[in-house]
């Protein structure tokens, strides 16, 4: 069963896929991604979450946080990409 943190971590990184094909790029373009999550003990859900939707040879660098955000906010993504 889904929680709301990995429902949540899907539809922002759906969001980033979005806004990558906007510049005509896509995941393989990113060089680090930043999750920030409200509670770190969700670390395993939200990775496999991440994992569903981001995978392949060579995955970006990946930082995940615990920094207690707020029911509204479950989860805050940073990204870079880089355009060859």
């Amino acid at each position: 069963e889904n929680t709301d943190l990995q429902l949540a971590t899907v539809d922002a990184l759906n969001k980033l896929g979005n806004l990558l094909a906007e510049k005509g790029l896509d995941f393989s373009n990113l060089v680090l991604v930043s999750l920030h999550i409200r509670d770190l003990s969700e670390y395993s859900s939200v990775n496999s979450s991440y994992l569903s939707v981001i995978s392949g040879a060579n995955p970006p660098v990946r930082v995940c946080l615990g920094t207690g955000l707020n029911e509204q906010t479950p989860v805050l993504l940073i990204a870079l990409a880089y355009a060859k």
